[in-house]
């Protein structure tokens, strides 16, 4: 039985601040929160961008059916965030209110 979770925001809508990582999210809040989480996920065998249940299943109970570690794949999603943000190229969230205009 999946877990109730709140949601502060509908799926498919705009957010303000990405949800944290963390096995109890629902599938569909990270992919939403982390464009790069579908191609993670993809990495490990887990095609979540394409699941039917994604805006019902936490990370963690996606898992469990492909018998992967929810742990590992947050591990791996948070070294691709830290890479992604140490990248130079990266200028997405580097502009501040009044530059670039």
């Amino acid at each position: 039985m999946a877990k109730e979770m709140k949601q502060e925001f509908p799926a498919g809508e705009p957010r303000t601040a990405p949800v944290p990582l963390a096995a109890d999210q629902l599938i569909v809040d990270l992919l939403e929160s982390y464009p790069q989480a579908a191609e993670v996920l993809r990495g490990f065998r887990l095609p979540c961008e394409d699941c039917v249940v994604a805006e019902k299943e936490t990370l963690a109970e996606g898992c469990q059916p492909h018998g992967r570690d929810p742990q590992a794949g947050l591990r791996a999603l948070k070294k691709a965030l830290q890479e992604k943000a140490r990248d130079p190229r990266n200028t997405q969230g580097t502009l501040h209110a009044g530059q670039g205009d």
